[in-house]
């Protein structure tokens, strides 16, 4: 389509040119037309250009989740526990070797996992990875470990940092729910939603062990 508009104009620049009388000047009629072939060459070669972005982005963000695939396949990594089911584990994150942050992002500093919400801060939970003994450890707040909460299996991370073992699940304010997952062990580990919730919230809830069946099990 571009091709062919080119060689419209430049057959109304030779035909204006060879008989159009008066010096060869372009006729008005000659001039519209020439205007209008001029305006839809630009908007095909814009839409032509803009179309080539949208497929180099495209390619570039199934390039970047194939990688990102791959790596939790070899990466132990946190996955996002959901109320509904459909949604658990779409969520995923492979530790990096040192720190991994997760919390709200701001002008200043953006998590390596992003999340919102009522009380959570900029670097809300700490997670040191070490590639070489394969090993994570949750840290406490360094603000205020009290006021920006973190559990792990239900036990408030405090006082002293906790280590995170496979299968292990994690609760980032009230509301951000985690399993950390070694793929070496088992890449689809999953726990249910509710039970995460009932294990983290246990003292508010006054659940005790042989109360939840469900609970009870999965600590089993």
């Amino acid at each position: 389509m571009i091709r062919e508009l080119k060689e419209e104009l430049e057959r109304l620049k030779k035909g204006g040119a060879a008989g159009g009388g008066g010096g060869g000047e372009l006729s008005e009629e000659m001039k519209a037309e020439m205007e209008e072939q001029r305006r839809l060459l630009e908007q095909f070669q814009r839409e032509k250009d803009e179309y080539a972005e949208k497929l180099k982005a495209q390619q570039e963000e199934h390039e970047r989740k194939k990688k990102e695939s791959e790596l939790m396949n070899i990466l132990p990594h946190l996955k996002n526990i959901n109320s509904d089911p459909s949604m658990s584990g779409m969520i995923k994150k492979a530790m990096k070797d040192g720190s991994n942050f997760m919390g709200k992002e701001n002008k200043d500093f953006t998590p390596d996992i992003p999340i919102n919400g009522v009380g959570i801060t900029n670097k809300h939970c700490l997670i040191k990875y070490d590639s070489g003994s394969r090993s994570a450890t949750v840290y406490p707040n360094a603000e205020d470990p009290e006021k920006y909460s973190i559990k792990v299996n239900g036990t408030p991370v405090i006082a002293e940092p906790i280590p995170l073992n496979h299968g292990d699940r994690l609760l980032v304010g009230n509301h951000h729910y985690w399993i950390y997952c070694d793929p070496e062990i088992n890449k689809d580990e999953m726990v249910n939603w509710e039970v995460a919730m009932k294990e983290a919230n246990a003292d508010s809830l006054k659940i005790l062990d042989g109360d939840n069946e469900d609970l009870a099990k999965f600590k089993e």
